[in-house]
């Protein structure tokens, strides 16, 4: 069906996943986008791919390509998508469904009982508004703040982020749709990296984790990745000569909420604890006094590598 843009993986079983596996078994479903028909139409559909997994070997069995496609821009149900942007599905498990963010263009949710039959649930629009959210790479998850109170986190590519609340609201702009993405009143979109090599954010947590309930919600610890790229220059890498490298990830952070003093709620990142383990401590270089601004700022630091972590202290 075309070339293999992003996706996601999640785990499932026979009961979450029937169409896939038979009675007791489990395994990892894959959605990812497939952009243009054997590279013909440069349109984008969304395709699955899964495995068995043995639990009592630990082994993962032969990848199966699921014959047909999920969701197709030509017959996407909810809003027509005239240039074929239909790409970057995130799916997650929550009120004993799935449901899958997509966007591209517009950001639309679905849901499933099965991974593989979707039903359109709404399509986003900006508060108060009939204009369209347009995103690349969308994510929503569920985050706990420091005071106690949930909030949904809807990410924009890693980019900018919305907080709200992912919710049951009886009638949607799509026929027969239920769940819809509700941003929190008077919150603009909120900046989640200022730094520019920053981009197309994804989030993992533990296998076997859902979100939970509209009743109960569940915050899994969240660790998020970005592209440390940006599409300001990333094709200059290509016309440079270097066609075998176009960027890294930046470092894994977990991610926190945490409640301002006007009484919005604004999404921390902090690097994963497990770098920790990576630290080199007996040849760490330590410099104090140095007084920036001045004569010291030029100071030389007797440091050779080819990575390294800065730990300051500003008094």
């Amino acid at each position: 069906y075309g070339a293999q843009f992003s996706g996601c993986g999640v785990y499932a079983n026979s009961e979450t996943a029937s169409e896939l596996f038979d009675k007791g078994e489990e395994g990892m479903v894959f959605i990812v986008t497939a952009n243009g028909r054997a590279g013909q139409d440069g349109k984008q559909r969304l395709t699955l791919a899964y495995c068995t997994y043995d639990t009592s070997t630990q082994t993962m069995g032969q990848i199966q390509k699921y014959d047909d496609v999920l969701l197709d821009y030509s017959t996407d149900d909810i809003i027509p998508t005239a240039d074929g942007a239909f790409r970057d599905p995130k799916v997650f498990r929550f009120d004993g469904k799935w449901f899958l963010i997509v966007a591209g263009g517009p950001v639309r949710f679905y849901s499933s009982t099965d991974l593989v039959n979707w039903k359109g649930e709404s399509y986003l629009t900006e508060p108060g508004t009939t204009d369209l959210v347009n995103t690349e790479c969308p994510d929503l998850y569920p985050v706990q703040a420091d005071d106690g109170a949930v909030k949904w986190i809807l990410s924009r590519g890693g980019t900018y982020y919305k907080v709200g609340q992912f919710k049951k609201v009886g009638t949607t702009n799509v026929e027969g749709g239920e769940y819809a993405f509700v941003q929190e009143e008077g919150t603009p979109d909120y900046t989640m990296n200022f730094g520019r090599d920053a981009y197309a954010a994804m989030t993992y947590f533990n296998q076997g984790t859902d979100y939970g309930t509209s009743g109960k919600v569940n915050c899994p610890e969240l660790v998020a990745m970005n592209w440390m790229n940006t599409w300001d220059y990333n094709k200059l890498v290509q016309s440079t000569g270097n066609y075998t490298f176009n960027g890294t990830y930046n470092l894994p952070v977990e991610l926190g909420l945490t409640k301002a003093s006007d009484g919005t709620y604004r999404l921390t990142q902090d690097p994963a604890d497990n770098l920790d383990s990576l630290r080199d401590t007996a040849n760490a270089v330590t410099v104090s006094d140095l007084k920036l601004g001045q004569d010291d700022a030029a100071t030389s630091i007797d440091f050779n590598g080819t990575s390294y972590e800065i730990e300051a202290t500003f008094m």
